[in-house]
This record gives structure tokens, C-alpha cells and sequence, in this order.
């Protein structure tokens, strides 16, 4: 997936959003699918992401469940203060 999020006033019902998306696709996509990255763009960080993308997956079960099944979920994009350097953060719990 690849979000350019631009108004920071509305990012979480932006991520529910997306999340929601992510759930649709992954349900009609093949069982053994096991991996997922998202790139954000604009003007939030992708620890900020996670954040609020982890939030979303604890509060639903049918996200959880697949993110359980993720081997690898990665969010990248760039951090404020170093904006030439790719930053990635991992979704999977451990």
C-alpha cells in the first residue's frame, strides 16, 4: 500500500481507512499470503504510523488475525529531521 498522508488532523480515521482497505484486499487474496508493506508519504513518520496502525489491529479481530499471519509487515518512509534517509518499522508482534 502506498498513503501519502498530508493532513495530520485526520490520520486516524486516515489509518482506519486504510486498514480497512488492507482487510478487503487480504480477503481475497490467496491463503498463504504472508507479507505486507506500506509506504507512507507527507507528513507523518512511519513510527507514527505503526503507532496508530497497532492501536487499529488491537481494537479488530479480523485485522488481527491476519496481521497474525504476516511474516513479514513493514510500514517505510521517512523521519522528520533526516528526510534523504528510508526508515522502516516493523508491524509484526512478537
Amino acid at each position: 500500500m502506498a498513503l501519502d498522508i498530508d493532513d495530520l488532523g485526520s490520520v486516524e480515521s486516515f489509518v482506519a481507512e486504510a486498514a480497512q482497505a488492507f482487510l478487503m484486499q487480504r480477503m481475497i487474496s490467496p491463503a498463504e499470503t504472508n507479507g505486507l508493506l506500506i509506504s507512507v508519504m507527507g507528513k507523518m513518520q512511519p513510527d507514527e504510523f505503526a503507532v496508530l496502525w497497532m492501536e487499529r489491529v488491537a481494537a479488530d479481530e479480523a485485522l488481527t488475525a491476519f496481521m497474525d499471519r504476516m511474516d513479514i509487515a513493514d510500514v517505510m518512509g521517512f523521519m522528520r529531521d533526516n528526510p534523504d534517509q528510508p526508515v522502516g518499522v516493523s508491524l509484526v508482534q512478537s
